[in-house]
């Protein structure tokens, strides 16, 4: 019994720092560009943008991003987005690696430097 609750003890100490480590930073980088595309079935609402190629994703378009309008998060990523192309400031952007049919990666979070 006390072998099972330091296992448990353990795994529920583990269990955060590994979805942490699931997704990966770019370097830090200038945005190129930004593309709202219109939400038309089956396509959702998605804003497009395009910053340094990087390898925090195996899509197949390693410097287009897009931010998904689903997420609860998305107003301020973009707000940030926008603040970092009008002032020609460098993000950084974080992505768990998960791709759209057009080979972008999604980012779930941004850093503004």
């Amino acid at each position: 019994m006390k072998y099972f609750i330091t296992l448990l003890a353990v795994c529920a100490f583990l269990s955060p720092l590994a979805s942490f480590a699931a997704g990966n930073w770019t370097q830090a980088a200038t945005v190129s560009s930004i593309n709202q595309q219109p939400a038309k079935p089956p396509f959702p609402e998605r804003v497009y943008f395009s910053s340094a190629e990087s390898t925090i994703s195996t899509c197949g378009q390693s410097g287009l991003y897009y931010l998904s309008a689903e997420g609860k998060h998305m107003d301020r990523l973009f707000s940030m987005l926008l603040t970092a192309y009008s002032t020609g400031k460098n993000v950084k952007l974080y992505s768990e690696g998960s791709c759209d049919p057009w080979n972008a990666t999604k980012v779930e979070g941004i850093i503004l430097e």
